[in-house]
């Protein structure tokens, strides 16, 4: 099962996908994987542009970032907005079932 969204904006494709091997993302120019494996825990940031967006960063155990969203949308629908929240959640479950440690709030 995978479970991600995208955003279509001219030439521009943003495209974010969770699988059982774990989490792509690419901005149509490069390309970031990290697997399940690798992933530990994360912490909630404001990574919003124009208004609040508040998102997991993604850490390792040693508390690196693997991953830190970088599709934060200058204009958002309420679709779209509810097919990211639903991704995260997804995301951020997973975590929490695998690490002890959970999620990490600051």
């Amino acid at each position: 099962m995978a479970i991600g969204f995208y955003i279509w904006w001219g030439t521009v494709r943003f495209l974010i996908i969770a699988n059982e091997a774990g989490i792509t993302a690419t901005n149509g120019f490069w390309t970031w994987r990290v697997l399940w494996k690798d992933m530990h825990s994360y912490r909630i940031e404001n990574l919003g542009i124009k208004e609040e967006r508040w998102e997991p960063v993604i850490l390792d155990a040693d508390r690196r970032v693997l991953l830190k969203p970088f599709i934060c949308p200058f204009f958002s629908t309420r679709s779209g907005d509810e097919e990211r929240a639903r991704f995260w959640q997804y995301v951020m479950q997973r975590i929490d079932q695998k690490s002890a440690h959970g999620r990490m709030e600051i």
